[in-house]
């Protein structure tokens, strides 16, 4: 049977492009979807408010990871593994590491921010505010900063045998039992279960919600989905699980992969979820949970007057600004 790295990895020239233009491609997507996301808040007073400044912090997060992370495995993909791999690889997992932490905290903030607006409604403003929203943004910088720099302390011992792989690079991926128990179990673990169970935690209250509102529904004809609180936290628990999904498959085929005897489909497979993940996730994030809002299709509209040509343009808004975290207008 011929080698898996002849078939699958930077051996085969078909693989290697495809999988190097995919990678181009959702670098571009993703970078320029978050870079609009950010524009368009900074450019429209209506979008300035605290939902939609976790929805740039966010768009910080995925460009940087793609824009930053994803060249890193191009350019392994392209020119393969060499001695000074592992440094970069060393630099490459905690800076990834930072950046996950980051998007999962900013993940728990979003899901407190659909919690408020759908349970207490009428005390949003008061608890949701620019200030908190600030101060919790840059308590989860420093968090993960530590993180990253604890990571790197207690980095692998360098036994990188194919860098193409991000995952590869994480701590404790390719690191002795020690190293793997201090740089998961101590820093990492502990608080990525906090957040799943934080933010299960908030999807039960907000889903208790919905099912008080389809019960208080008088005609009796209310479905689940059709709900206002169901339709805030959709597209939130899209992304999420998108997010999650996608990661825990990524990292059981690449574990399963660095297993002796691993074979060609193995390989395969580790490698297509590699590219699912390093795609879907960043690219959901912009689409679903903010360029798909009302009030961000509005502002592209008005800032990119190509994108609805044939549309008259809209009269500016004088009304009374109202709450917003991803919950459609409802017409009274």
């Amino acid at each position: 049977m011929p080698d898996q790295h002849q078939i699958f990895g930077t051996e085969n020239p078909v693989a290697k492009g495809f999988q190097i233009a995919y990678l181009v491609i959702i670098v571009a997507l993703s970078v320029v979807c978050g870079l609009l996301v950010i524009y368009l808040v900074w450019k429209k007073e209506y979008l300035q408010k605290p939902c939609h400044y976790l929805r740039c912090n966010l768009a910080v997060d995925d460009i940087l990871f793609t824009g930053l992370c994803v060249p890193i495995v191009i350019h392994n993909i392209s020119q393969g593994y060499n001695s000074a791999s592992f440094t970069l690889c060393r630099l490459e997992g905690a800076f990834t590491l930072g950046v996950l932490l980051s998007k999962t905290c900013t993940y728990l903030f979003m899901a407190m921010d659909v919690y408020y607006f759908v349970i207490h409604p009428l005390h949003y403003t008061d608890r949701v505010t620019t200030r908190r929203v600030v101060l919790a943004i840059i308590a989860a910088r420093i968090l993960t900063f530590a993180v990253a720099l604890t990571s790197m302390a207690v980095g692998g011992s360098g036994n990188v045998q194919d860098v193409s792989d991000v995952l590869v690079c994480l701590p404790g991926m390719n690191s002795s039992p020690r190293n793997t128990v201090l740089a998961i179990l101590i820093v990492v673990v502990p608080i990525a279960v906090l957040v799943v169970l934080a933010v299960g935690l908030l999807y039960y209250r907000v889903m208790k919600e919905a099912r008080g509102q389809q019960d208080r529904d008088e005609n009796r004809h209310l479905k689940l989905r059709e709900t206002q609180a169901f339709k805030a936290l959709a597209p939130h628990f899209t992304v999420v699980l998108v997010f999650v999904g996608t990661a825990i498959v990524s990292f059981i085929f690449a574990r399963a992969a660095q297993a002796e005897g691993s074979g060609v489909y193995l390989s395969a497979a580790r490698r297509v979820a590699l590219l699912l993940h390093l795609s879907l996730s960043y690219i959901t994030d912009s689409v679903v949970y903010s360029l798909k809002k009302a009030d961000f299709r509005r502002a592209i509209r008005e800032v990119l007057p190509f994108a609805n040509s044939e549309a008259q343009p809209l009269a500016p808004r004088h009304d009374v600004p109202t709450v917003d975290s991803g919950l459609p207008e409802v017409q009274v």
